[in-house]
């Protein structure tokens, strides 16, 4: 479609070994950029868009479906992952010095479920960006600040630093 973007889905069988081209497909993204890989779960395929926007694709009934993510203010950064058994979006900002705000967002309508303050235990007076990661375990978020790389365990409410970026290579 000219001066229109589309958007088209491959699928993958695995019991097949084979690809095939969904009859489906979407127009209705504001930047059809997508950020970073996509995260599935509960057959449905997601990737977060360059347009604020979550492009979401059901592999069993092929429906393609944009879900909003909530308005975040500039210097903050989010990241889908799964919590809960449900999609999130976690965004995280440094507040001032030690102490990061952390909102978690879940739910197909994106609304804030939980706002939490957490001191990472950084000695300095300085803000910094920081970044969230995904995370595999849905009961700890992954902060990335400087040089280091925290967890923080949403039912212990503790912090735990794991890894140095520049211990673990390029």
């Amino acid at each position: 479609m000219i001066d229109q973007p589309i958007i088209g889905f491959e699928i993958y069988s695995s019991e097949s070994n084979t690809w095939s081209c969904s009859s489906a497909y979407c127009t209705d993204l504001e930047n059809p950029c997508l950020v970073g890989g996509g995260s599935y779960m509960k057959g449905v395929a997601y990737y977060e868009t360059k347009s604020n926007e979550v492009l979401a694709f059901d592999v069993r009934h092929e429906i393609p479906a944009i879900i909003s993510l909530p308005p975040i203010q500039v210097g903050r950064h989010g990241s889908l992952t799964q919590m809960e058994g449900e999609l999130c979006y976690v965004a995280a900002n440094n507040e001032c010095g030690n102490v990061f705000l952390i909102d978690i967002y879940q739910g197909m309508e994106m609304s804030l479920k939980r706002s939490v303050s957490i001191n990472l235990g950084l000695d300095r007076s300085f803000t910094q960006a920081c970044k969230v990661l995904p995370c595999v375990n849905s009961d700890a978020v992954a902060i990335q600040a400087g040089r280091f790389i925290y967890l923080y365990h949403i039912r212990e409410q503790k912090v735990e630093s794991i890894e140095s970026p520049c211990a673990m290579g390029p």
